[in-house]
């Protein structure tokens, strides 16, 4: 069963980095390492990233491995990491975060597998019912 909570944070996320996580790196410092981080964390799951988003304050990609479903983040700052996460966990689910970057799988007991590999800590946030 599809979540589309978590689609909506990844949605948020952006959009409020967008608004108000950048530093001014730009493309200059905080460019290269979030591609570094989207390829580092590619490599340690053994599959090829496809860009989904690439803005200045954060790329994100999505790949496929063994029938699960990796979705990367990275970001310039830290601080825009934090912001991505504290509307995220709103929604509930799994992450494996490092210090610029988020790792998000499909299905979530994944990430244990790609912690041993990549480093970073695996949180879980509270899943809440959604109010209609």
């Amino acid at each position: 069963m599809k979540k589309p909570g978590l689609r909506a944070a990844v949605a948020v996320g952006a959009m409020l980095c967008a608004a108000g996580c950048g530093t001014g790196e730009g493309t200059g410092p905080g460019a290269g390492p979030a591609r570094a981080d989207i390829a580092a964390a590619a490599s340690a799951i053994g599959c090829a990233p496809h860009t989904t988003l690439d803005a200045d304050e954060l790329r994100e990609a999505t790949c496929t491995k063994s029938g699960t479903r990796y979705r990367v983040t990275a970001f310039a700052t830290s601080a825009g990491r934090e912001a991505w996460l504290e509307e995220a966990r709103a929604y509930g689910g799994s992450y494996l975060v490092g210090a610029r970057w988020v790792v998000v799988a499909r299905p979530e007991s994944a990430l244990s597998a790609l912690h041993e590999k990549l480093g970073g800590e695996l949180e879980a946030a509270a899943q809440h019912a959604h109010m209609g």
